[in-house]
């Protein structure tokens, strides 16, 4: 599918920031279903584990949250492998996908404030490791566009830092910095991730360019000697 999207996006150097940033685009979207089938089990195993310890109306709401946001953010995706638009939409797209990326990451940002069980180490452990591992298949997944990826990661994982410090635990505050730390690492990763992204698209505009203009030249030069 990828290679499908990319053609179209590609031979058209006359324009080539729209061209690159549909290419982002096309590139981002490609992820979305994996990332939602990450969210839609993520979701309900953090459910069952913290079944026992939350108050089964608060989790069913925040289920009932994080699946209807999956739902839309799928809906938006398939329209848009459906029929990939022109180089020209590909903003108003980028807007959609930001959207239903940040309403994602406020689902987490809730399980931060809901989900925290005050005095169960382990579960507290438990939602850490599952809004890191979320957070770190986001820079994978979501590196081609800073305004995508950089308010996801702050979405989800500062209110995890401030509810570690808040907490006032035994390791509250080594878990807070460590969550800190860790935020640093995911945001230093993204810059060079996004850099090196941004350096293959770019040659493969470039690329692209000078193959349509060597086959114009070639089409010059076969009509003259015709």
């Amino acid at each position: 599918m990828n290679a499908e999207l990319e053609k179209p996006l590609l031979l058209r150097p006359e324009n080539e920031e729209a061209c690159i940033m549909a290419d982002k685009v096309s590139q981002i979207y490609a992820g979305t279903n994996n990332a939602i089938i990450a969210t839609i089990i993520n979701s309900s195993i953090l459910a069952k584990i913290m079944w026992p310890v939350i108050g089964h109306q608060t989790l069913l709401i925040w289920l009932s949250y994080a699946f209807g946001i999956s739902l839309l953010r799928g809906i938006t995706a398939f329209r848009y492998q459906k029929k990939p638009p022109l180089p020209e939409h590909a903003y108003r797209w980028m807007w959609l996908y930001i959207l239903g990326s940040s309403l994602a990451a406020l689902s987490w940002s809730a399980a931060t404030i809901w989900l925290f069980p005050a005095d169960d180490v382990a579960r507290q452990v438990f939602l850490a490791f599952v809004i890191g591992g979320m957070a770190a298949g986001a820079v994978t997944n979501m590196s081609h566009l800073k305004l995508a990826i950089y308010p996801y990661l702050c979405f989800t994982l500062t209110p995890l830092i401030g509810r570690f410090f808040y907490d006032h635990s035994e390791l509250g505050g080594d878990m807070g910095i460590m969550t800190s730390l860790y935020l640093l690492m995911l945001l230093f990763a993204v810059r060079r991730a996004h850099s090196n992204i941004d350096q293959n698209i770019q040659l493969r505009i470039e690329a692209a360019a000078r193959e349509s203009a060597l086959a114009k030249s070639q089409q010059r030069y076969k009509t003259l000697l015709e």
